[in-house]
C-alpha cells in the first residue's frame, strides 16, 4: 500500500466512531417519536388549534404523524447510510447522510410541525448528523493534496488571514445567526 493510500486508511480508522455516533443519532431519530410524544394522540393545545384554522392548516394531528414517519424513516436511512460509512468503499455514504439531514432541517417547516419538542429534536439531531457525517472526519472524497498542511502564512504575506483566531468570531456569529434564523422560523 502506498503512502497515501495508506494515510486515508489510517485517518478513516481514526474516525470511525464518528459513524457509530451516527448510526446512534439515526436510531434516536427512529424512537423519539415515541418518546416525545409526538405523532401519537390528539393535539390538544388551544392555540395550535386557533392557529391551525386561522391559516387554513392541516389538522395538527395529521401534521405531527407526518413528522413522526419522516423522522422515523430519515433515521432509519441515517442508519444505513452510516453504517454504509464504515467501510471505506463507500466514500458516498456521509455525503448520502448530509441530504437527509439537510431534509430534516426543513422536514418540520415542511409540514408546520405544532411540536416543538418535535421541532428542536430534528434540528439538533440534523445539525448533530451534519457535524460528524462529513465536517468531523474532513470532507469525504477530499484530494491528498488538500489535506496535506502547508505553510500557514501566505507567500508575500506577513500574516494569515485566515487563522483560527480570525474565524472563530465568524463561526460563532454563524452559528448565532442559524439558531436565531431557527427559532423565529418556529413562528
Amino acid at each position: 500500500m502506498d503512502e497515501h493510500a495508506q494515510h486515508r486508511h489510517d485517518q478513516h480508522h481514526s474516525v470511525l466512531w464518528a459513524q457509530w455516533l451516527v448510526i446512534g443519532l439515526g436510531a434516536w431519530l427512529v424512537s423519539s417519536p415515541a418518546i416525545l410524544g409526538y405523532g401519537f394522540g390528539p393535539v390538544v393545545d388551544p392555540e395550535v388549534a386557533r392557529v391551525t384554522a386561522e391559516r387554513g392548516l392541516p389538522d395538527p394531528e395529521l401534521r405531527n404523524r407526518l413528522m413522526a414517519w419522516s423522522d422515523f424513516a430519515s433515521g432509519l436511512l441515517i442508519m444505513i447510510f452510516g453504517a454504509l460509512a464504515l467501510s471505506q468503499r463507500h466514500a458516498w455514504a456521509p455525503w448520502a447522510n448530509t441530504g437527509v439531514a439537510l431534509w430534516l432541517l426543513l422536514a418540520p417547516m415542511v409540514f408546520w410541525v405544532p411540536s416543538a419538542a418535535a421541532y428542536a429534536n430534528t434540528t439538533l439531531v440534523a445539525a448533530l448528523v451534519i457535524g460528524f457525517s462529513i465536517l468531523l472526519p474532513m470532507m469525504p472524497g477530499m484530494r491528498h493534496e488538500a489535506m496535506m498542511q502547508g505553510p500557514d502564512v501566505p507567500p508575500g504575506w506577513t500574516y494569515c488571514p485566515s487563522t483560527y483566531l480570525q474565524q472563530l468570531p465568524i463561526i460563532a456569529l454563524v452559528l448565532i445567526g442559524f439558531l436565531l434564523a431557527r427559532h423565529l422560523a418556529a413562528y
